[in-house]
Formats: C-alpha cells, sequence, structure tokens
C-alpha cells in the first residue's frame, strides 16, 4: 500500500504561514528596539545639549574650613539647572568627595554649599563637581602660609620670648596662673587656620589630637575664625596645673586642646594659614 505525504499545495500553505509569523515577530522585536534606541538616542542628546550649555563658578571670597565643615560659594552662569553637586577637597594623602547640602543649583542661582569633612585640613586644592555633568566642575588652588611671630600680650608670669623665637627646643615654663594672649592678624585670601603648638606635656584631654609629647596641629573652630574680622584672637593658660590652648569666639575663651600635666613646658606655637591662591 503506497503511503501518502503532504501534498505540494498544504506545505506551500504551512511554509507561507511559518514566514509571516516569523516576519510579525521579527517586526514587533526590531520595532521595539529602534523605539527604544531612537528614545536612548534623545535622551543622550537632549543631556549632552543640556550639559553643553553647563558652567559654575566658585567665589574665592566665599571659601572656608573648620572643624567637620568645608563651605564653598557657588553660581550657577550656564544656561541650564544643575543636579548632583558634589564638594572634593584635595590633600597630601589624595582626594576626597565630601557629603554636600545643598546639591542643586539653578540658572543665576549662587549658594553655599557645605560638606562634612573630619580629617586632614591642609588642602591644595577644593573643587566642586556636577554628577549631572560630568566633566563640569570648578576648582580653587590653595597654599599654606607659614607665621610664628603672633603679636603676645597680657602675658603673666614673666616673659614669653621663646615661644615666638623660631626654636622649637627652647621652651617656656608655664607655671600655675600662667596666661599669655597670642594675636595674629588674618591676611586676605585665608580660609581657615592650623595653629601649630609643641609643649612638653606626656598626655593630651582632647581626643581629637595626637597624644604625647610631640608638636600637635590644631584646627581653629568656626566660631573663633569668624569672630572678628580681620584678627584670629589665642590665648595658652594653665589655671591650676594643666595647659589650655584656647581661641576666643567671640563671648568667651573656649578650649580647643586640653594637654593633662602639672608642670607643662611650652616649646613654640605657630600658624599655618590655609590660602586660596589668587
Amino acid at each position: 500500500m503506497q503511503s501518502k505525504g503532504v501534498s505540494p499545495l498544504i506545505a506551500a500553505v504551512i511554509l507561507i504561514a511559518l514566514v509571516v509569523a516569523v516576519v510579525g515577530i521579527s517586526s514587533t522585536f526590531f520595532t521595539g528596539f529602534a523605539k527604544e534606541q531612537k528614545e536612548s538616542v534623545k535622551s543622550k542628546s537632549s543631556s549632552m545639549l543640556e550639559c553643553g550649555m553647563a558652567q559654575m563658578e566658585i567665589d574665592k571670597n566665599l571659601v572656608s574650613s573648620s572643624v567637620g565643615k568645608v563651605s564653598v560659594g557657588i553660581e550657577n552662569i550656564g544656561m541650564t539647572d544643575l543636579t548632583g553637586l558634589k564638594i572634593v577637597v584635595y590633600n597630601e594623602t589624595g582626594a576626597f568627595e565630601l557629603p554636600t547640602s545643598p546639591n542643586t543649583l539653578d540658572i543665576s542661582e549662587i549658594k553655599m554649599l557645605y560638606g562634612t569633612y573630619y580629617g586632614d585640613f591642609i588642602f591644595n586644592k577644593i573643587s566642586v563637581t556636577c554628577t549631572q555633568c560630568p566633566g563640569i566642575e570648578d576648582s580653587v588652588s590653595l597654599t599654606f602660609s607659614y607665621q610664628e611671630d603672633g603679636y603676645e600680650e597680657n602675658c603673666t608670669s614673666g616673659g614669653y620670648g621663646n615661644l615666638t623665637d623660631g626654636n622649637w627646643s627652647s621652651s617656656e615654663f608655664m607655671g600655675v596662673g600662667s596666661s599669655c594672649d597670642v594675636n595674629y592678624t588674618k591676611s586676605a585670601g585665608t580660609i581657615g587656620a592650623i595653629w601649630q603648638v609643641y609643649d612638653s606635656s606626656p598626655a593630651t584631654c582632647n581626643p581629637y589630637v595626637y597624644t604625647g609629647n610631640m608638636i600637635r596641629n590644631v584646627t581653629i573652630p568656626d566660631s573663633c575664625w569668624n569672630a572678628h574680622p580681620t584678627k584670629l584672637l589665642l590665648n595658652m593658660d594653665e589655671p591650676g596645673g594643666d595647659l589650655f590652648w584656647k581661641c576666643y569666639n567671640g563671648t568667651e575663651w573656649i578650649v580647643i586642646l586640653n594637654t593633662c600635666d602639672g608642670s607643662s613646658h611650652m616649646f613654640e606655637e605657630a600658624i599655618y594659614w590655609n590660602v586660596v591662591d589668587s
């Protein structure tokens, strides 16, 4: 008995149906893919156009640093709103992107940005970047200026010449009841300062600085920095055995370093100014 195969006509119909189905599926896929690509290109083009008109500028007169905080004044001088702003600080150990608030800047708007930072305050650059438009940023360069000839006044218990003689080996004994003010004049373009101090105390009561008989770098708090427009007012005091390094915040002297020793010898003190390059 002879077997019967699929007739040529039916086979042709089935083949045509398969081709139409494949074409339909492919058409739907490629149409969707093309639409997605078109939207992606459109979005990227729009972003590139907006970022091409983005520009911002740091106001060098509105840059400052203090314990826990870096402040930067920034202006949007471009033609698009900016989002995702970040303050980045640079020192000898690297670059550090700071948690920044606020982080948006509308067209023609001027704002103060504030970043949180507790690391090494000896900066050589501060910049503001924009995650919305990578590559759009502005920065200021900084240098440190050293000074140790502060003006001493209101000193009790004898002279204090060894504190400003430039010799970090010669000491000055601070007896009980001793006190001395040291005032510095803030130069133009300074955004902050490090008070470098050296005494013979083997321990320190301040948890934010190093311990032991050594030179210590103490950051000037924001309240003391802003207490006077041109002066930085500092004080060394031994009221009853321990040695207190203080600064004036406009209403009172506050302790920024307390060395715990009953017979402290002071060797030297000096200021490192952090200055914005012109």
